[in-house]
């Protein structure tokens, strides 16, 4: 018996298809986080897991080496794209004349220039606001763990997550092809959006934490 299906022509499976879509964007946004969520929790249980299986949790070696490698990664992180406040290409321009025929070959008026620099302004408390509440909260749920493992994984783990949605943030708010409204409201969204899957990775954390506990343990 054949499927209904088996003999579905182009034009029919193209009207499917688009029907249940998402848009170009929405889809490029969703596997990028993916992505970004696979590539961080791949380096995550590869190497930091096994060196809690090879130390184990509280051996004083693993301790050792641990804060050797946190002290090392405390000045690397000074230079993290996410620590630093957004700054636009108008706000660089005004400050460095070389760069003033940006302004004038974008045609950009008085008005939009104070409205990107207010939005740059806006966006970096926003992000600052937003790190320090999720550290914080990061901070409270993790605190049954080895404080230079966890401070670790915020650090050199979730920072990659961090840098990435920051350069997405400096992307759209420099971008000359956006209307303010579509700027203010995507990198609204990615600051939401990075407050928000900090608990994704908190879950992720605890479930392996667990995990190794118990077979330390056992």
């Amino acid at each position: 018996m054949k499927k209904p299906y088996e003999h579905m022509s182009p034009s029919l499976a193209l009207k499917i298809c688009r029907k249940y879509s998402y848009t170009i964007k929405k889809f490029t946004l969703i596997i990028y986080l993916f992505f970004v969520f696979l590539f961080i929790w791949n380096d995550f249980s590869s190497h930091h897991v096994k060196n809690i299986n090879k130390y184990g949790i509280n051996n004083e070696l693993y301790q050792q080496n641990i804060e050797t490698r946190y002290e090392r990664i405390l000045t690397e992180n000074d230079e993290h794209p996410w620590k630093k406040k957004f700054s636009s290409v108008v706000n660089t321009s005004q400050n460095n004349p070389s760069n003033s025929k940006d302004l004038v070959s974008n045609n950009l008026s008085t008005e939009e220039i104070e409205m990107i620099n207010e939005l740059s302004t806006n966006l970096s408390k926003l992000w600052e606001d937003m790190i320090k509440n999720t550290e914080e909260e990061y901070n409270n749920k993790t605190d049954h763990m080895d404080h230079k493992w966890r401070d670790d994984m915020w650090n050199n783990q979730w920072g990659k997550y961090l840098d990435a949605a920051h350069d997405h943030i400096n992307k759209h708010l420099n971008s000359y092809n956006s209307s303010e409204n579509y700027k203010k409201d995507i990198t609204y969204k990615w600051i939401q959006w990075a407050g928000e899957d900090v608990e994704v990775f908190v879950n992720a954390l605890k479930q392996e934490w667990d995990k190794n506990n118990n077979n330390e343990n056992e």
